[in-house]
């Protein structure tokens, strides 16, 4: 399709901006051990807007309990900088709770659903798309007694 060559020059724009964060050039397939250890050195002096790019990389790359890892690094950042209610942490909670349900932690991904619904509401009113999309995921049933599955999530 016309889009998917725009998708990925974007991916790889991303990940070729993750990889200058991290001071290193990726090179081959995501097994990389250059890069993982690369980044391993690095993720404590990474930004938490270089962490929200490589965690949207890794889900992208169904590398999900990864992006978990690199949202929780980002958020724990941005609380320490901004404060726990700070609409700036809305996004990252938003991610979390997107890794958190591929990861099948549903009632994880619904309380940072919420959590991030009550601070855009707090911030900017109930009516702001951000806290719109959210409730939308949130009135998907995505709980534990959900059948369906996540969106882009194959069913075994």
């Amino acid at each position: 399709p016309p889009h998917q060559a725009a998708d990925d020059l974007s991916y790889r724009f991303l990940e070729d901006r993750a990889a200058v964060h991290l001071g290193v050039v990726r090179v081959g397939a995501r097994n990389d051990s250059a890069f993982d250890a690369a980044y391993n050195r690095s993720v404590v002096r990474l930004d938490p807007y270089t962490l929200v790019n490589l965690g949207g990389l890794q889900m992208k790359e169904g590398a999900f309990k990864e992006a978990r890892a690199s949202f929780r690094r980002a958020l724990e950042i941005q609380e320490a900088t901004y404060g726990p209610e700070h609409p700036e942490i809305a996004l990252t909670l938003h991610n979390l709770g997107m890794a958190a349900a591929k990861l099948g932690a549903l009632n994880d991904a619904r309380d940072h659903w919420q959590r991030a619904i009550a601070i855009v509401e707090d911030a900017y009113g109930p009516a702001h798309a951000q806290a719109r999309l959210l409730r939308v995921l949130l009135d998907r049933g995505w709980r534990d007694d959900a059948e369906e599955d996540p969106p882009d999530q194959p069913r075994e």
